[in-house]
C-alpha cells in the first residue's frame, strides 16, 4: 500500500474508543421503541433507519467530528509511507513548509545578510488558519445535533 491513499485511510477505519462510543450509545437506546414499532408491524430494516438511526444522529455527529479530525490531523503516516508529492496531504505540507521556515531562520542567523527577515510567524500564522479554518467551518453543521443531543437526555416525560 506505500504510495498509495489507502494507507492513510485503512488502518485507521475502525478505531477501539469510536466503537466503545457507539456501542454504549445503542444500548442506552429503549428496546420498547423497538418493541412497538414491531407490534406494529414494522420489520428490522424499517426500525433502523427510521427509528433508531434518527435518534442515534448526535452520537454519528460525534464520531464523524472525531473522525473528520483524526483524518484533517494526518501528516505522520503521510510522512512514512507516501513518497509522492501529489499525494501528500495538506496537513504534511504545512509541516514541511513550517519546518523549511524554520530551518531558513536558523541559516539566516548563521549568515549575515543585511535587511534579511525570516517570515516564521507570519508563516504560522497563516498555517494556523489553513489548519482551523475547514473545523471551524464544519463545526456549525453539526452543531445542532450535538444541541440536540443534550436536549434528549435532559427532556423527562
Amino acid at each position: 500500500m506505500k504510495d498509495t491513499i489507502w494507507v492513510l485511510i485503512i488502518p485507521a477505519l475502525v478505531s477501539p474508543w469510536n466503537m466503545f462510543l457507539m456501542r454504549n450509545f445503542f444500548k442506552s437506546i429503549d428496546e420498547s421503541l423497538a418493541e412497538s414499532a414491531k407490534i406494529d408491524g414494522a420489520n428490522d430494516i424499517y426500525i433502523l433507519f427510521r427509528i433508531i438511526l434518527p435518534i442515534s444522529m448526535p452520537a454519528i455527529a460525534t464520531v464523524g467530528l472525531f473522525y473528520a479530525l483524526a483524518f484533517w490531523n494526518k501528516w505522520f503516516e503521510a510522512m512514512l509511507y507516501i513518497s509522492k508529492e501529489d499525494l501528500w496531504p495538506l496537513q504534511y505540507l504545512i509541516m514541511r513548509i513550517m519546518s523549511n521556515t524554520q530551518f531558513a531562520s536558523e541559516l539566516s542567523s548563521k549568515v549575515s545578510l543585511p535587511n534579511y527577515v525570516v517570515p516564521t510567524l507570519t508563516t504560522r500564522l497563516a498555517t494556523t488558519v489553513v489548519t482551523i479554518g475547514p473545523i471551524i467551518f464544519l463545526y456549525p453543521f453539526l452543531q445542532k445535533y450535538f444541541v440536540k443531543g443534550l436536549m434528549v437526555g435532559a427532556v423527562k416525560g
